[in-house]
């Protein structure tokens, strides 16, 4: 399901096809960087308190990767720390 007109998808489909694959990917890298610090500054603005470094980690982790990383790795990448 899509609310965006396909004169404008299309469109913005050809704009991206102008741009080189490097800078498709400097794009997208950008992009990431940004949902990042978006997300750390909810993280930090939902906290009652200050948080460490390895909380904030622990938090982005599942934010970002939670509902899809399961089992082992999840395990791992939460050291036993599971806040949700």
């Amino acid at each position: 399901m899509s609310d965006t007109a396909p004169v404008i998808e299309k469109r913005y489909q050809e704009m991206l096809m102008r741009l080189t694959p490097e800078q498709r990917l400097l794009q997208t890298c950008r992009m990431f960087a940004t949902a990042k610090r978006l997300a750390e500054s909810s993280i930090r603005a939902a906290s009652a308190g200050p948080m460490d470094d390895e909380t904030i980690r622990r938090e982005l982790f599942l934010r970002l990767y939670g509902r899809e990383v399961r089992g082992p790795l999840r395990k791992m990448v939460l050291g036993g720390h599971e806040s949700r």
